[in-house]
């Protein structure tokens, strides 16, 4: 018996039915079962789970699949590690010395384990080690949690005495060298030493970094070996987990995990001397349903954003979804939290834009769309990106977003004209929300309200997210500064054409914060038109029904938050 053989009798005996209730509370509802999703926060139970099919399937996030697929997903095993629980709960045997991978001497993790260990040791005896970690603000207790160490002498003892024995063994685990002279050397040499893990915590590969910026290079990561796959591990993925977080943040380097758990954020991972690709993608999407790649904001840091998603999009899917944030050009993320702490860390997160709205963006400053030519590039553009997502149901979203922002719908009369209104009402409230923004005095004014629930789209609307951000960092800005920071940007035109030909305005806080309201809910109203398509509904998938009900449901919400908020005015 193979381990194919192994899946299709686990298949066979499995009741998903038993396996889901043991994690999560299930309700009847007629032949099926109904719960609240265990992949994403929801009040309205959205997870159906069908006896008959032996599958599972999540109306809010997309999640999907069978038995060892839920076990997957809700344990954060491999398909290997899903099977092998699943065969010891039906009692059914597993196939003797065999492995889904190429068969590994057990023997090199013990030698892995046993170089940390005297690492380890090495660097409790090391002063400028020490005193290098205290600079960086890394406490003794995320010291210990990532293992850390130093190739000080008992490492080097150990390397040149196995050079002597078994340097096969040291060749496999990468951790001699060649020098000039043709001669085999330890390949770390009095550096920090970060172990690497895999998803089980075993150590296969090591990291180490210099304690001064004159030896090059600054870092040296271990080569690939019959351990160690790059393109497959994320450093500090096994601590991250462990935390049981749904929400992961992806950073440059090791430092930045170890730095970022010194200040209490322990969901943080990073790739080992390789760009991220779609093979960490993969990996990282069984761990987390949010995943948050954090950059720096200089022209360096953008590039790579782009190149991430490009290498990723394709594999995109509903159940983790994909974030960018930036940190100031001067700063990256261990320095950005040393500096100003854990809380703004956090706030900056909550400033991060999603796959698609970074997609969009990036695409706008590179085509000017106020042009034929621009705009034609642009759609040409977006939409090829979007044909190379390989998930059905993401493609089609993003397709139809493009078309209901971009492109003029080709629909019936009715549907057009209930589109049209939408999108006019809107665009009026777009231009007077601009016009009472330019009128803004030095008076301190905080916007007291979330900006969550704006949902804008538009790059004229995106003015009003941009003012709204930078009254909330310097509430003592003027109309007149707003303005002048669309200098350098191609909207600046367009925001002066817009407030000459709105009628004067006064800045009010009351009427700015219901139109507001008024515009979210247009925003929802021109989504729903274009949904509904009135004359053709027998078209509407399943998942369209599901969307328009819950964009009804945040309409009605933001409906009562706009009355709550005129009442709270009005007292």
């Amino acid at each position: 018996m193979d381990y194919k053989d192994v899946t299709r009798a686990i298949l066979a005996k499995a009741d998903i039915v038993e396996i889901i209730s043991s994690c999560v509370q299930l309700k009847k509802a007629g032949r099926e079962y109904q719960a609240c999703c265990p992949f994403h926060n929801e009040k309205t139970p959205s997870f159906t789970i069908s006896p008959q099919k032996q599958f599972f399937y999540c109306f809010g996030c997309q999640a999907k699949g069978d038995a060892i697929g839920f076990t997957m997903q809700y344990h954060r095993l491999t398909f290997k590690e899903a099977v092998i629980k699943l065969a010891k709960h039906y009692q059914i045997p597993l196939p003797s010395n065999q492995s889904t991978r190429e068969n590994i001497d057990r023997s090199l993790y013990k030698q892995m384990r046993e170089i940390t260990l005297l690492c380890k040791r090495d660097l409790h005896n090391d002063t400028n080690s020490n005193r290098y970690l205290q600079k960086r603000g890394i406490s003794e207790q995320t010291i210990n949690q990532f293992h850390l160490g130093f190739t000080g002498p008992l490492y080097q003892d150990f390397i040149q005495k196995k050079m002597k024995t078994d340097l096969d063994t040291l060749k496999k685990l990468g951790l001699v060298s060649i020098n000039d002279h043709g001669n085999h050397r330890a390949k770390f040499y009095k550096r920090l030493l970060f172990p690497i893990q895999d998803t089980t915590g075993k150590v296969i590969g090591f990291g180490g970094r210099v304690l001064d910026d004159h030896r090059k290079p600054k870092y040296l990561n271990s080569p690939e070996t019959v351990l160690f796959k790059k393109r497959h591990i994320l450093y500090g993925l096994w601590k991250f987990k462990k935390t049981k977080e749904n929400h992961v943040y992806i950073v440059e380097g090791y430092m930045d995990v170890v730095s970022l758990s010194s200040q209490g954020i322990d969901n943080a991972v990073a790739c080992l001397g390789t760009a991220f690709s779609d093979s960490h993608w993969l990996v990282l999407r069984r761990f987390a349903q949010r995943a948050t790649f954090c950059f720096d904001g200089d022209n360096a840091g953008k590039n790579a954003a782009w190149q991430t998603l490009i290498r990723i999009l394709p594999e995109i899917q509903p159940q983790t979804n994909a974030y960018f944030m930036f940190v100031p050009d001067t700063h990256d993320p261990d320095t950005f939290t040393r500096t100003f702490g854990k809380k703004a860390f956090f706030e900056l997160s909550k400033k991060a834009i999603t796959w698609d709205q970074y997609l969009i963006l990036h695409l706008k400053k590179t085509h000017d769309i106020t042009t034929i030519n621009g705009k034609a590039s642009f759609i040409n553009e977006v939409t090829k990106h979007a044909k190379s997502i390989k998930d059905p149901s993401i493609k089609k979203a993003l397709l139809e977003e493009i078309n209901s922002q971009y492109k003029k719908q080709p629909t019936n009369k009715r549907t057009n004209n209930s589109t049209a209104t939408s999108k006019n009402r809107a665009q009026a409230l777009t231009n007077i929300i601009i016009s009472i923004l330019s009128k803004k005095d030095h008076k301190e004014w905080h916007f007291k309200h979330t900006l969550d629930f704006l949902n804008l789209y538009d790059e004229q609307q995106s003015i009003i997210y941009q003012w709204l951000n930078q009254c909330e960092n310097t509430p003592s800005i003027s109309g007149q500064g707003l303005l002048s920071s669309l200098k350098d940007q191609a909207t600046y035109t367009t925001c002066t054409d817009i407030i000459h030909q709105t009628e004067p305005s006064t800045f009010n806080t009351s009427i700015l914060t219901n139109n507001l309201y008024k515009l979210a809910i247009a925003n929802i109203d021109q989504k729903i038109q274009v949904l509904l398509k009135p004359d053709n509904n027998e078209q509407l998938t399943p998942y369209d029904k599901k969307l328009i009900q819950a964009l009804i449901h945040e309409k009605k919400e933001l409906q009562h938050k706009k009355l709550l908020s005129s009442t709270a005015e009005s007292i």
